[in-house]
């Protein structure tokens, strides 16, 4: 299983630290919205890599990592929202977002 050879722990690390800097994002109608979608997009991304290591085909495979990559992207997108329009402090989610990139 791919997911268990190697990429595990790095996509819990990913998923730990961003569960932590929700926290720190501002709790208004905004941040609470960017919150859900950060949590939705990122906890998507370990789950349709997963998938992806899993499946039975090749086909299979490649459907379900362009999704996890694509996850992962809007992921970024909410973090770069989140630090264009300050509402997190670059402590917060410069070590994940250069991980994610």
């Amino acid at each position: 299983m791919l997911y268990e050879k190697g990429f595990k722990k790095p996509f819990k690390e990913i998923r730990s630290r961003l569960r932590i800097s929700f926290v720190a994002i501002a709790r208004e109608c905004i941040g609470n919205h960017i919150r859900k979608q950060l949590l939705r997009s990122s906890t998507s991304t370990v789950a349709y890599y997963r998938a992806a290591s899993v499946g039975q085909t090749k086909k299979c495979f490649i459907a379900k990592l362009s999704i996890a990559i694509g996850e992962c992207d809007e992921s970024l997108f909410w973090i770069e929202f989140l630090a264009d329009e300050n509402l997190l402090q670059p402590k917060g989610y410069e070590a994940v977002y250069k991980e994610a990139k």
